[in-house]
């Protein structure tokens, strides 16, 4: 049985959020749309629930006999403060709970080099034959190594294997197979194609569109962890990878990829500080 990927329920919600998030676009303007601020939004109710919380524990008696009594209290008495603070406590933790499932990962540091934690993927086949996949990167269907898949570990991407390096570098996408054949539910049209270059290495590009014109990533973090959702469909655990990624725009980059025994998903990179500012909103 095929299945197709957009009909997951973590897919049908994404494409829920993004018609929300636009609709929300239209009404408040991109900069001041709260759906765009989810990080801010999140440290703000953390913050609400703190304070509030301090206080309501503070003059709230915890006591069987006497808790009640207590809030009966402070929201008749003390409404002007205990009332609303307490209201503001309790839909503050509700609006934290629902901001925490927006994508949030696990992210280490240490020194130069960033790690995190992707979330369990999901894959799921590719309904395209792969005639029409090759063609949209100008390669013909023999060069194609093993079964591409559609990857989600925490976005849908297209992961197409390739037989040799020379086939990625080979690659060029068309703009218009590419929306045809390559597009997830957001409406962004993408593709990761990589093939080994080693029993260790890897060599990858990544192709989207934009404003109806294929642009190139030098690097992709969240492809790579996509790549090690491939691996695990596959049954390929305990292993690692190092990704080459960008030499074909002249912006190398390098991330390696581990693949736990059991099951976890970690990409790792230097990160080199080049610039720094700040942001008025």
């Amino acid at each position: 049985m095929t299945m197709n990927p957009f009909d997951s329920p973590r897919n049908g919600a994404l494409i829920a959020y993004h018609r929300v998030e636009h609709g929300f676009d239209a009404v408040f303007g991109a900069r001041l749309n709260p759906w765009r601020h989810l990080g801010a939004l999140g440290f703000l109710f953390f913050w609400i629930i703190t304070v509030s919380g301090l206080y309501l524990y503070a003059v709230l008696d915890t006591s069987v006999d006497g808790v009640y009594r207590s809030i009966t209290w402070l929201s008749r008495e003390q409404w002007y403060a205990g009332g609303v603070l307490r209201s503001l406590h309790r839909y503050a933790a509700d609006a934290f709970l629902l901001r925490m499932p927006a994508g949030d990962i696990p992210v280490r540091v240490a020194d130069d080099v960033w790690t995190l934690q992707a979330i369990a993927p999901m894959s799921y086949p590719v309904d395209v034959p792969r005639a029409d996949l090759t063609a949209m990167i100008g390669l013909t269907a023999d060069r194609v190594a093993a079964e591409p898949l559609w990857v989600d570990a925490g976005t849908v991407q297209l992961i197409l294997p390739l037989r040799s390096a020379q086939d990625v570098r080979a690659a060029s996408a068309d703009p218009k197979l590419l929306t045809r054949f390559a597009t997830r539910p957001d409406g962004e049209s993408l593709v990761y194609l990589w093939a080994p270059t080693g029993p260790d290495t890897i060599e990858a590009r990544l192709f989207f569109t934009q404003n109806h014109a294929v642009v190139e990533d030098p690097a992709t973090g969240s492809a790579c962890a996509n790549l090690g959702g491939w691996f695990l469909a596959n049954g390929q655990q305990g292993i690692r990878r190092r990704i080459h990624q960008g030499s074909a725009i002249r912006r190398p980059s390098v991330l390696d990829l581990a693949v736990g025994e059991d099951g976890t998903i970690l990409v790792s990179g230097t990160v080199r500080e080049v610039g720094r500012g700040t942001f008025t909103i």
